[in-house]
């Protein structure tokens, strides 16, 4: 029987984490936001619409990664051939819905569940607890 497993955020780490968990765990990812992405996400000047679900990010409207893609790609997803070598936030939002898409991953996500509290629980359990008052617990928690 597998153990449950936590991960706290659907940004890049959250969803890699995930997807190599899945094959040995059951898989819960906890986002705060009602979006893949994490840093990646671009806000189109939603700053501090915090009633809407809405968080900053670092990203703006022009921003080239200043990383070849070849150096970005995940080891079992490549980019599409026909992408510029340094990326702007939509690429890499688009390569990451189609990274959750190929490894189903939207199906392990909760959107809209902020994390306020995890603590353990005893014999290594944990408690995971969010905004909304929602409880989580399990045997182990893997942290993004």
């Amino acid at each position: 029987m597998k153990k449950d497993v936590c991960v706290i955020g659907a940004g890049v780490a959250g969803l890699v984490a995930a997807r190599f968990l899945r094959p040995h765990f059951n898989v819960t990812i906890l986002e705060r936001t009602h979006s893949i992405g994490g840093v990646w996400r671009y806000n189109k000047g939603s700053v501090g619409v915090e009633e809407r679900k809405e968080w900053t990010t670092p990203m703006y409207r022009n921003l080239r990664s200043n990383l070849p893609r070849h150096l970005m790609s995940f080891s079992d997803h490549d980019y599409p051939d026909t992408l510029p070598s340094f990326l702007g936030h939509d690429d890499v939002m688009e390569y990451l819905e189609s990274y959750c898409e190929q490894f189903r991953l939207r199906e392990a996500i909760r959107f809209g569940a902020a994390v306020t509290n995890v603590e353990p629980i005893g014999d290594g359990a944990w408690s995971v607890t969010t905004g909304t008052g929602w409880l989580w617990s399990s045997f182990g928690t893997a942290r993004s």
